[in-house]
Formats: structure tokens, C-alpha cells, sequence
């Protein structure tokens, strides 16, 4: 199937046919062949027909023409990496976080609060992460992104440099408008990979809080330390919410340097979407709790030195 997004073509390599040969028994198939045929044939014709009109709004150039193999990537509930479903609130992990298939070591393990999960991460080599920012962004939206862009290399720099797509790049991060929430992969997963964002995406800090996802770092409050600094009310975590506050035992991506509340890569205190609950308290006193997660100051000294660490 072609997932038609402006100027980017994403392509799932289970197409039609090969879809409903692998799901259907092989003697259902040898008693109507030519119905079969048939039937797909039409399927195609409608399909084409339909999409027409979209490919003439897409640019048709072939070097702008990018392919995306996995659409795991842009349409994550279609598929749940890990077998358990306490993990996942419309097929992310975390609130924000996709995971590939195979970068989570420990899956399949009951769910457990204190169980750190095992995560395989990669960095990007020499810590240049090439961009392209689909047409499906606005204009005016695009500033934003450009916006946060040109912040994160000048604050991270000469660690990183987030740079313009060019021909040849194999492994690149897509900013496209999912219109299902925002989400992104942790680290270099290898190949595209995609920013998903919608009007709550758009605001000052928050892209720059999904890049330091794409960078490999995860967030503050899932440290394998964090039990010595926040007190956790699970009795308040809607079910589904829950992986927000697993644990991460990756160490040298996530629990690099001192635990910081102000980190651009905390949560708040009160649980997404319901600001009547607090999802965990503060261990240690002289800290604004309304100042606590998503990056009230931007990335901090803390958030930067972390990135130097990983990349240096």
C-alpha cells in the first residue's frame, strides 16, 4: 500500500497481494484463481484511479521521491513491537517514543515498574543527522521546526549538527504532520525515520525535546536512579499511560549525568492529559513544580552536557 505524503511516498512492502496470500489457506486459493485475480485487478483500477489526483498534487521528481519501507514508522498502531498491551497508548511508547522491532532486548518480560527495560541504541555517526521537512508542514509551521533546528545546533554544537537532506543520505529523520499525535524513534534506527507532529507539537521546546529523542536520549524520569528523586503515584497513572514511567536501563543514553527536574527531557508532575492527578512528587524541596518538564528553560547546562558526553 502507498501512503501518499506530499512530496514523500511511503511504501509498505506487504502489498495487496502479497497480504492476502500469506493470510489465506492455499487450497481456498486453488478453488478461485481466476476470481482472485479478478478481484485484485479491480482493487488496483479503484485504487489508482482514486490516488491520481493526489500524485498530481505530489512533486514527481525522482530525487525528491523518498521511500520509506517500514511504515511501522507511520502508522505504529497498526503494529505493537512489544506483546503486552500496558505498554502502549495508541501504539507509542512513552507518550512519544516508537521503537523498531528488536531495539527493545527484554521484551516479552512481565510488566514491572522497577524492571529496567533494555533498549539497543544507536548514535548518529560524527553526530550530523540529515532532515527533510515534508510538505505536509505548513509554511508557517515550517519556521517553527526551522526554528527549533537552528536552537539545537547552536546549543549543541560542535556535537551536532542537524543538516538539510542531501542525495545519497541512507539514514535521515522526515518531519511530516501525522495528525495522530507526536512521536519520533529513539536514536538512529537506520534507514528514514520519522518526527510526527500535529498543533500540540508546534510550540517552542517541544520539537527540540523529540530531536534529543532522535539523538538517542531518553527521558529524565525513566532513569534506572529515579526512584531516589521523585516519589511515583501509580494509583493516579491512567493504564494506559503507564509506560510513561517505565524504566530505562540504558545507561550510557539515558542516565548520563546528575538527575535534573528542569531537564528539557522530564515530565511534569501531573500526568499528561490529566492536570487533576499528580503522577509523581518531588523527593527533594526547593524546586517550582510548575517549572518541572517539557523544558521551561529550554535545554539546560545539564541537557547539554549530556549530549557532549554521548558524542564527544
Amino acid at each position: 500500500m502507498l501512503h501518499f505524503v506530499s512530496d514523500k511516498i511511503f511504501y509498505e512492502s506487504k502489498v495487496i497481494q502479497g497480504n492476502y496470500l500469506r493470510s489465506t489457506n492455499s487450497s481456498q486459493i486453488s478453488k478461485a484463481p481466476g476470481r482472485l485475480s479478478r478481484c485484485i485487478s479491480l482493487l488496483c483500477v479503484v485504487y489508482y484511479v482514486c490516488m491520481g489526483h493526489i500524485l498530481s498534487l505530489a512533486d514527481q521528481s525522482s530525487s525528491n521521491i523518498l521511500q520509506i519501507p517500514n511504515t511501522d514508522l507511520v502508522n505504529p498502531t497498526q503494529r505493537k513491537v512489544i506483546p503486552y498491551d500496558l505498554f502502549f497508548y495508541n501504539g507509542i511508547f512513552g507518550g512519544d517514543i516508537l521503537f523498531r522491532p528488536g531495539q527493545i532486548l527484554n521484551e516479552g518480560e512481565d510488566f514491572d515498574f522497577n524492571v529496567p527495560l533494555k533498549l539497543a541504541i544507536n548514535k548518529w555517526p560524527n553526530g550530523v543527522v540529515p532532515y527533510y521537512i515534508s510538505k505536509t508542514i505548513e509554511d508557517n509551521q515550517t519556521s517553527v521546526i526551522n526554528n527549533e533546528i537552528e536552537y539545537t545546533n547552536r546549543k549543541l554544537a560542535p556535537y551536532i549538527n542537524f543538516r538539510p537532506y542531501q542525495d545519497g543520505d541512507e539514514d535521515y529523520v522526515l518531519f511530516f504532520r501525522g495528525g495522530s499525535g507526536c512521536y519520533t524513534n529513539l536514536g538512529r534506527v537506520g534507514g528514514p525515520q520519522v518526527i510526527s507532529l500535529d498543533d500540540l507539537c508546534l510550540v517552542k521546546y517541544f520539537i527540540t525535546h523529540e530531536l534529543q529523542h532522535v539523538l538517542g536520549v531518553g527521558h529524565v524520569h525513566n532513569r534506572i536512579d529515579r526512584n531516589e528523586f521523585i516519589d511515583l503515584k501509580i494509583h493516579n497513572i491512567n493504564q494506559a499511560l503507564k509506560s510513561q514511567y517505565e524504566i530505562y536501563a540504558s545507561d550510557a543514553f539515558v542516565n548520563t549525568g546528575p538527575y535534573e527536574y528542569y531537564s528539557l527531557m522530564h515530565f511534569p508532575v501531573k500526568v499528561p492529559g490529566f492536570d487533576d492527578y499528580y503522577g509523581f512528587e518531588l523527593k527533594q524541596a526547593g524546586f517550582n513544580e510548575s517549572k518541572v518538564g517539557f523544558g521551561a528553560y529550554g535545554l539546560t547546562p545539564t541537557d547539554v552536557q549530556r549530549i557532549k558526553t554521548l558524542y564527544s
